[in-house]
């Protein structure tokens, strides 16, 4: 099990970090991601900043003969998590895994890859979550046995949304995921959908028959779970929404939720002509959901947790 350290908070700061490129992964060209791999250490050059988060965001969990895997976003092509051979999913990330290590410098940052996709389980079960559970385990091993867990780690992540499947699936997905990953945690680079912005209860109605408590325990309050949330919405809701959350993680004795970073989606809007009122650019994204936790340090101690860098995604392939 590998474990990572939170950075503690730094109230100090005022500006919004570097923001690194996360990626929705299109295409099963594995050639490519070599190459996307040794572009991404250009990317993910900040002042001052050691470690950083990116996410490979497989699309939607799916199985068809036998095989498990998903469906990629945008192209629809069918991705096995591991078809065995150099080909799928585990044979795409180690490309572009093994094309940042080659291309990386002295001020390159050490990457947590998050290996992630959708909670849309129409067609999917745990055995799916079983596989990529154990895709992010092996591709850690390699990582490891090649010497290179100094500068590349790999997790799991899940881009929950409150309306794609309710919370009963969701975590017993997850759970499963985690007991095959051998890693420390799940990034959830979801939603709060539905949920209040201005108030908490532990029965607090969001989205699609969601409670703010289930969503605090797949995001925080789970062993495996860590927040990496959207904030897409231009009017300050995303982060509303998941301030009410920490505050109801506070007063559970579960302490304020630790943002390392947000997501916005402001270059994937661009890709495909727009994206009205939630294509929040990363400076934006980060500016709000810091203000919101620094402002109201003063009247709710402990809220505070400093966004130490920013996730801006792409569609890539």
């Amino acid at each position: 099990m590998i474990l990572f350290i939170q950075t503690a908070p730094n109230v100090a700061a005022q500006t919004a970090p570097p923001y690194f490129l996360s990626n929705y992964v299109t295409s099963l060209n594995y050639s490519n991601w070599d190459s996307y791999g040794c572009q991404q250490v250009h990317y993910s050059t900040g002042e001052g900043v050691s470690q950083i988060s990116l996410i490979l965001d497989f699309g939607t969990p799916w199985d068809t003969g036998g095989e498990y895997g998903t469906v990629l976003p945008q192209s629809g092509i069918f991705a096995q998590w591991d078809s065995g051979g150099q080909s799928g999913i585990r044979f795409l990330i180690a490309n572009f895994l093994l094309g940042y290590w080659n291309c990386h410098t002295s001020k390159s940052p050490s990457i947590i890859l998050v290996i992630g996709d959708a909670n849309v389980y129409t067609y999917s079960n745990n055995t799916n979550a079983y596989w990529m559970g154990q895709v992010v385990d092996a591709v850690d091993g390699w990582l490891q046995s090649n010497g290179w867990s100094g500068l590349e780690y790999a997790v799991a992540g899940s881009d929950t949304e409150t309306e794609w499947a309710s919370y009963s699936p969701t975590v017993a997905y997850l759970q499963t995921v985690y007991d095959n990953e051998g890693a420390a945690w799940i990034y959830d680079f979801g939603d709060a959908g539905g949920c209040s912005t201005s108030s908490y209860s532990s029965g607090g109605s969001c989205n699609n028959g969601w409670t703010q408590s289930q969503v605090l325990s797949i995001s925080w309050g789970e062993p495996w779970a860590d927040p990496l949330p959207e904030i897409y919405n231009q009017l300050d809701a995303q982060a509303e929404q998941w301030y009410e959350i920490s505050l109801g993680s506070l007063a559970a004795g579960e302490g304020p939720l630790a943002f390392d970073a947000e997501l916005t989606q402001y270059t994937a809007c661009e890709q495909v002509g727009g994206c009205t009122g939630v294509d929040n650019t990363p400076a934006v994204g980060w500016a709000e959901l810091y203000d919101i936790m620094y402002n109201n340090a003063n009247t709710r101690p402990g809220v505070v947790n400093v966004l130490n860098s920013s996730d801006d995604i792409r569609y890539l392939g």
